[in-house]
């Protein structure tokens, strides 16, 4: 495991709210280019499991994909490093599946520290669905605070085997 995916994991540990959780399998599982973590709720025994995929590039990369298991059912999110976001803590987002045409920008909003920008909650259903079939997506994620912007290519081999 690189440094970059430790960090990038320990990330996403803290978006699947590390005190409620337990590792039943503390490993990740490789399946295509995501990782898999099994996790579950000490409480509740609820699935909190959670897949991970870093980028294409060679190098630092700049962004991951997170899909996890909550009480909701799936949530997506893009780890971004820490961004400033605007005022409503939200940051800038599209997204290109293949060679479909780009989202429009859409503000997703962060998380409370700043690494991770939620997909809404109406975008999660479709987005997991063309992930399903798509070879590769693309992520853009800008800052608004300060303008910077982070792109990222991710192949989505094995994604169904790992959700």
């Amino acid at each position: 495991m690189t440094l970059r995916k430790g960090l990038f994991c320990l990330a996403a540990l803290a978006f699947a709210a590390p005190s409620t959780l337990h590792a039943q399998d503390p490993a990740p599982v490789s399946v295509g280019a995501f990782d898999f973590y099994r996790r579950a709720d000490e409480f509740t025994d609820d699935d909190r499991s959670f897949i991970v995929a870093e980028g294409e590039d060679q190098g630092m990369r700049d962004l991951a994909l997170v899909w996890q298991c909550d009480e909701h059912g799936l949530n997506f999110a893009v780890a971004t490093g820490f961004m400033g976001g605007d005022r409503d803590n939200k940051v800038v987002v599209r997204y290109r599946f293949d060679d479909d045409p780009p989202s429009q920008d859409e503000l997703w909003t962060q998380s409370t520290e700043g690494r991770h920008a939620f997909a809404p909650a109406r975008e999660r259903p479709g987005i997991t669905a063309r992930a399903r079939t798509a070879n590769r997506v693309v992520f853009r994620v800008t800052d608004p605070l300060d303008g910077e912007v982070k792109t990222e290519t991710f192949p989505l081999n094995g994604f169904t085997r790992a959700l």
